[in-house]
């Protein structure tokens, strides 16, 4: 973990734990979930963002989302959409120039650079009064359904950037 963490300091911190699992514990980091904690922003007006809602994104109930939005909402759009073309997509509605969306661009390219081959979005992680306030990522070994490791930006008592190891 790194506390009050330049961009710099979060891709070393990246660096450290992709080689860690690589080297030590000799996994292959093949698959990564990325996501941002203020995409709800960047999707959700104010008014659309309340519990109801988080639920129904957290279980993945498009059915729901599509009643408590509308069947057209960006949102309901976006969780149609395959999760490895999800980042793609947002470009159809959302300002490419919003920090939240320039994030997961720059997570997608490191994650890309140290040989990750399957990169996806995926909201329906976020749980909705996450202490994240950035990027987060959980990184797979493909074929195992529970990540090696997860973790990103927060901000709690302190600020950091850091990742868990799921260990089994």
């Amino acid at each position: 973990e790194i506390f009050n963490p330049k961009r710099n300091d979060m891709l070393q911190c990246y660096e450290y734990i992709h080689d860690f699992i690589q080297n030590e514990l000799d996994l292959n980091v093949d698959f990564a979930v990325i996501g941002h904690y203020q995409l709800f922003d960047l999707l959700l007006s104010k008014e659309e963002q309340n519990e109801e809602l988080f639920t129904a994104i957290s279980e993945r109930n498009i059915s729901k989302i599509s009643k408590v939005l509308s069947q057209n909402h960006s949102l309901v759009q976006l969780l149609k959409t395959p999760t490895h073309q999800q980042l793609d997509f947002l470009t159809t509605f959302a300002d490419t120039d919003h920090p939240t969306y320039k994030s997961l661009l720059y997570w997608k390219a490191t994650l890309e650079a140290s040989g990750i081959n399957h990169i996806h979005l995926d909201i329906t992680t976020m749980p909705p009064k996450s202490y994240y306030v950035g990027s987060f990522i959980q990184l797979y070994e493909n074929n195992n359904r529970n990540p090696i490791a997860s973790g990103g930006h927060y901000n709690g008592t302190l600020e950091g950037f850091g990742f868990g190891i799921q260990l089994s």
